[in-house]
C-alpha cells in the first residue's frame, strides 16, 4: 500500500485552486469581425409597465447578444430610431435603409399591455423572424428568463447557431473563516444565469463542498439535481443535491476519500477518484438519480507509478479523459471505459506541465483543460481532429476549471488569487474574458447546464 506522502501531492494539485493565485485585471474589447446587429429600444403601446422596466428588459436582450460571441452591437442613435419609427409595424423593416446603415441584423420589439412581441430582420436576405404574444409578469427575475429564451431564438434565426442565454451555471461560493483550516471554511453551491445574473444559493450546509455539476435529466427537461463532493462527515464523499431545495443524498460509502466526480451525458454512470487502496485511482459507478448507486464502484484504472484523477466523459459516455502523473508530470490521458478489468489509456496532452481539469466539449470535437504555462495557469484546447494543442487564454491571472457551454463555443472558468476568485466567460472566436460573477466570496468550479 502506498504511503500518504505519495497521495497528498495529487490532492494538493487538485485543490491548490482553493488556495493560490493572483489579482484579476481584465480589459474588455470588441471583436470587430463580428456581424453588426442593431437592437432598438422596446416600444410601448399602452404598456402595463413603466419605460424604466422596459429599458431593463432591453438591456438584458442586448447583453445576451453581446455575450453570444456572434454579434457586434450597433449604437442606439436618434437617426437609427427614426428608421424604426417610420417602419409601418413591429414586423416591418426598411431593408435598404438598414443596408445603408451597415447592419447585418435588426431586432425590435413592442410591448402592448402585458404582452411582448419581437421581430428580427436578416438584412441582406430580407428574412424576418417574428415572435408574438409573450406575456410579461413585471417580476424581473421571471421576465429575465423569458428574455433569455427569446434571445436564443433570435440568435438562432440570425446566425443559425445555438445561443446560451437560457443556460444556467452551477458554482461554489466560499467564505473563509480567518485562522481556520480549509476543510472548515463555509462553502455552498450556487446557481446563476449564463450572464451571472439571478444568482441564488442552493445549499445551506455550512461545510466545505466542491466540484458541483448538473445531473442530466432522462426526460431531456431541465436538470433537477446536481452531483458534488461534500466534506459533511470530514472526509470528502460524493453526494447528489436537489436544485429545488438543496436537500442532499450521499452516494459513495467506500473507505477513504472520493473526489473529482463526473456524470455521464445520460446520467447513468459516475466516474470519480478514490483512494480506498491507498493511492488515488479511477472508479466507475452505475447510477440512478432515483435509486442512487446501483452497484458497488468498480476500479477501472490504477498505476503503481502515479495517481489518477479529474475524469471527464465524452458525449457518447463510453470514453474518459483523466489526469495522471504515472509517466512523470501530470498529463491528460484518453481511455475507453472497460466492461471489465482495467482500461488502457493513451496520453493526449504533451505540452506544458501540470495539465489538469479536462472538460470535453458537447460536440466531442475538443477538450479544454488547465495547463501551467509561463508562470500562470491558462486554459488550453486539445483538438481531436487535428490532434493539436493550443492556448485559449492569456494574462497575469490564473485561470482554472474550464467548463463548456452546450453550444461547444463558450467556456466558463474561474480565476484564482489569495484575495479573490471570480467567474469569467470566453468563446473560441474571442478569448477576451468577461466577468459574470458578483457579490462576496470566492467563486469556483463552474459548470454549465446540459
Amino acid at each position: 500500500m502506498h504511503s500518504i506522502k505519495k497521495i497528498l501531492p495529487l490532492f494538493l494539485l487538485f485543490f491548490s485552486f482553493l488556495l493560490h493565485g493572483e489579482e484579476v485585471v481584465v480589459s474588455l474589447r470588441t471583436n470587430e469581425a463580428h456581424p453588426p446587429v442593431y437592437i432598438s429600444p422596446l416600444q410601448a403601446e399602452s404598456s402595463s409597465f413603466p419605460q424604466e422596466y422596459l429599458s431593463k428588459l432591453n438591456a438584458i436582450l442586448s447583453n445576451d447578444f453581446a455575450l453570444s460571441g456572434r454579434a457586434r452591437l450597433l449604437k442606439q442613435t436618434k437617426e437609427r430610431e427614426k428608421i424604426t419609427l417610420k417602419e409601418k409595424s413591429w414586423k416591418g423593416f426598411d431593408q435598404h435603409r438598414w443596408i445603408a446603415e451597415g447592419a447585418f441584423g435588426v431586432i425590435k420589439g413592442v410591448v402592448a399591455g402585458k404582452h411582448l412581441s419581437l421581430s428580427a430582420l436578416k438584412v441582406k436576405t430580407d428574412q424576418i423572424r417574428g415572435i408574438e404574444g409573450i406575456e410579461l409578469t413585471g417580476d424581473l427575475n421571471i421576465d429575465r428568463t423569458k428574455i433569455h429564451a427569446l434571445s436564443d431564438q433570435l440568435i438562432s434565426a440570425l446566425f443559425d447557431v445555438k445561443g446560451i442565454a437560457s443556460s444556467r451555471i452551477l458554482y461554489t461560493v466560499t467564505k473563509k473563516t480567518p485562522g481556520a483550516p480549509s476543510h472548515l471554511w463555509k462553502t455552498d453551491v450556487w446557481e446563476c444565469d449564463s450572464d451571472g445574473a439571478n444568482a441564488k444559493m442552493i445549499t445551506h450546509s455550512g461545510h466545505l463542498c466542491v466540484t458541483p455539476s448538473y445531473i442530466p435529466s432522462p426526460s431531456a427537461t431541465r436538470a433537477k439535481a446536481f452531483l458534488y463532493v461534500s466534506y459533511a462527515i470530514g472526509q470528502p464523499k460524493l453526494f447528489a443535491g436537489s436544485l429545488h431545495n438543496g436537500k442532499e443524498k450521499r452516494i459513495t460509502y467506500l473507505p477513504g476519500n472520493q473526489i473529482t466526480p463526473a456524470i455521464s451525458p445520460k446520467g447513468d454512470l459516475i466516474a470519480f477518484t478514490g483512494d480506498a487502496s491507498g493511492n488515488p485511482e479511477l472508479y466507475i459507478l452505475p447510477f440512478s438519480l432515483e435509486k442512487g448507486a446501483l452497484e458497488k464502484p468498480r476500479l477501472i484504472f490504477s498505476s503503481l507509478t502515479g495517481a489518477q484523477g479529474c475524469p471527464a466523459f465524452n458525449p457518447q459516455g463510453d470514453k474518459l479523459t483523466f489526469v495522471s502523473n504515472k509517466d512523470g508530470k501530470p498529463r491528460i490521458y484518453l481511455m475507453s471505459i472497460p466492461k471489465s478489468g482495467r482500461g488502457q489509456p493513451v496520453m493526449l496532452t504533451k505540452k506544458n506541465s501540470n495539465n489538469t481539469s479536462p472538460s470535453w466539449s458537447p460536440d466531442g470535437s475538443k477538450l479544454a483543460y488547465t495547463a501551467w504555462n509561463g508562470g500562470t495557469r491558462e486554459i488550453w484546447i486539445y483538438d481531436f481532429q487535428t490532434k493539436k494543442e493550443w492556448q485559449l487564454t492569456s494574462g497575469k491571472e490564473h485561470k482554472e476549471n474550464p467548463a463548456w457551454a452546450p453550444n461547444s463555443f463558450h467556456l466558463v472558468y474561474n480565476t484564482s488569487s489569495q484575495e479573490s476568485s471570480e467567474l469569467y466567460l470566453v468563446n473560441l472566436a474571442d478569448p477576451t474574458p468577461i466577468k459574470i460573477s458578483t457579490g462576496v466570496g470566492e467563486k469556483r468550479f463552474p459548470s454549465f447546464s446540459p
